[in-house]
């Protein structure tokens, strides 16, 4: 972050004129705001499953448990790594009123999140079953289960990251607030009854949810279609 915002500097001091200050830090805590509620939501929905098998099943169970759900997780980096990469040419390409460019520009991101999810899943998937120790075997399920709602959530696509993009971050926001409650509400009820499988049912449908309620939004207020089958 210091060596970034040392060549910021340099750059915006050769680049552009020294002028009057202003700090509008009400108006920034406003734009700001609903991107920290979207990262809190975000580490809910990733650990909240871990804490309630933790607390309702043992120790044993929920080694087992975040083993499986951590190392499916690595296939959440593809939506972020494209997302992060895609993000400033969405909203440049918003700016410049090109419509045909931004829908070419979501098709190609929409690809490139959901084949290497696809493929990171499944190698994943057949990595664990392999490698683990055959006590981890009770766990198997649960990588199955998480892997189908992280390639689901994929074939969304990047719909949060054009909201957060084209000025709807406090929309997508409420979406991922309900889609953590749903998480942490659903997992009280059915890790009791279901054991792992059903944390990372809980899981997966929240996250899902979370897509499918960005997907929607972003067809309504922007007309922006992010699903693999559009793209």
């Amino acid at each position: 972050m210091i060596v970034q915002s040392l060549l910021l500097r340099r750059h915006r001091q050769r680049d552009l004129p020294r002028g009057p200050r202003r700090y509008a830090l009400a108006h920034w805590l406003k734009t700001a705001l609903p991107f920290w509620l979207i990262v809190a939501c975000d580490l809910t929905l990733q650990n909240a499953d871990v804490l309630v098998v933790s607390a309702s099943l043992g120790p044993a169970e929920a080694g087992m448990y975040f083993a499986a759900a951590k190392t499916m997780g690595l296939v959440l980096f593809v939506h972020y790594a494209v997302g992060s990469a895609m993000a400033p040419r969405i909203a440049a390409l918003d700016a410049r009123g090109d419509r045909a460019a931004l829908s070419a520009a979501m098709a190609k991101a929409t690809h490139w999140i959901f084949w290497p999810s696809l493929a990171g899943a499944g190698a994943i998937l057949l990595a664990g079953i392999a490698l683990f120790d055959p006590q981890f075997a009770a766990a198997c399920p649960v990588m199955g289960i998480l892997a189908l709602g992280l390639v689901a959530r994929a074939a969304l696509g990047p719909a949060d990251v054009v909201l957060n993009m084209l000025g709807q971050g406090a929309a997508c926001a409420r979406i991922v607030l309900v889609a953590a409650a749903l998480n942490v509400g659903l997992s009280v009820v059915l890790v009791p009854v279901l054991g792992l499988p059903g944390a990372a049912a809980t899981t997966s449908l929240a996250l899902f949810a979370a897509a499918a309620g960005n997907c929607a939004l972003a067809r309504r207020r922007l007309n922006v279609r992010t699903t693999f089958w559009d793209a």
